[in-house]
């Protein structure tokens, strides 16, 4: 990060563009006993122009594909029970980070129903993506994070919480970046009145942020969309 540009190695930055780095990280490089780089972890695009870029730590098959290639060029001697080794680890791991990023999606979302719960409109801002878009039981909608945060401000005046939302099911796409959240809205009394649908973006910092919010059947018009 440029804030801790001060922590890097001397001469660190200089040997991560000569290698072939950018501004992504983690980046590697095999190199050959003179120095020369003889692959680096930028995998070349697909014909149809996707999948190209800094592979980083090796996740997507793809990702996976391209790091033992680089094996294959810049360690033939390495035995192929070590390659099928480190090809099972790396495959595997993908079951691993899925089921961390569904739990991430998931303690958001209770974060989220909790602002309600604390009666904390200013929290629950804080998990709007700017350009979210609620769409209320009745398919109202509210385009922004200002025109959400407006319409819901008048759940929040009330000492007890007008309603409460817990998640039930959580999806994550293969890439990472989107997840759908979705669960029963009880009113005050625990029963059911509806259901919600989330959809969750993970930000550039690694955060989730709502992006679009739905809930059904219609009960209670023209809000709450959860």
């Amino acid at each position: 990060p440029k804030e801790k540009k001060e922590l890097n190695t001397v001469g660190g930055e200089e040997l991560f563009r000569q290698l072939g780095g950018s501004d992504e990280i983690p980046f590697f490089a095999f190199l050959d006993r003179q120095g020369a780089t003889i692959v680096n972890s930028v995998r070349p695009k697909d014909p149809d122009g996707k999948h190209g870029g800094n592979i980083g730590h090796p996740v997507q098959p793809y990702e996976i594909d391209y790091f033992m290639a680089m094996l294959a060029n810049a360690t033939p001697e390495m035995r192929a029970e070590e390659r099928v080794t480190i090809e099972k680890k790396l495959r595997s791991q993908k079951e691993t980070v899925s089921a961390e990023l569904k739990e991430q999606v998931r303690r958001a979302e209770a974060a989220f129903a909790k602002s309600m719960a604390d009666r904390d409109p200013a929290a629950f801002a804080s998990f709007l993506a700017d350009e979210a878009v609620f769409i209320s039981t009745c398919a109202n909608v509210a385009r922004g994070a200002k025109a959400v945060t407006q319409i819901w401000a008048s759940y929040f005046t009330a000492a007890q919480a007008p309603f409460s939302w817990e998640s039930e099911h959580v999806e994550v796409l293969e890439s990472g970046t989107l997840a759908m959240a979705s669960g029963p809205v009880r009113d005050p009394t625990g029963k059911r009145i509806s259901t919600f649908n989330s959809i969750w973006r993970r930000e550039a910092d690694g955060r989730w942020k709502i992006v679009l919010d739905s809930g059904s059947p219609a009960s209670n018009c023209p809000w709450p969309g959860k």
